[in-house]
């Protein structure tokens, strides 16, 4: 089964309610799905910030850097979570 599918129901089904933020006498509570609404929310918002700042910090390079480094970070990244055993790729 898929994360981003089975990530809603696992909130929906085992978390009823919490607080996600408490000041003095008042508080946030959240039931499950409306967590998992504040979740991609927060990521939709910090990928947008972190692009307006990288595409910002990048206008002043040329283009050919900016594709090298790109190329550069994602084989970092992708070498991080290689899986282990046999690879299958479907083009």
């Amino acid at each position: 089964m898929q994360l981003d599918l089975l990530f809603p129901v696992f909130l929906k089904e085992t978390i009823h309610s919490t607080t996600v933020f408490a000041f003095g006498d008042w508080d946030l509570q959240l039931s499950g799905e409306k967590l998992f609404c504040l979740i991609v929310s927060e990521n939709g918002l910090f990928v947008a910030l972190f692009s307006l700042v990288c595409s910002r910090y990048c206008a002043v390079w040329p283009n050919v850097y900016i594709l090298g480094l790109k190329t550069f970070v994602s084989r970092l990244a992708h070498k991080k979570v290689e899986p282990k055993g046999p690879t299958f790729y479907i083009y």
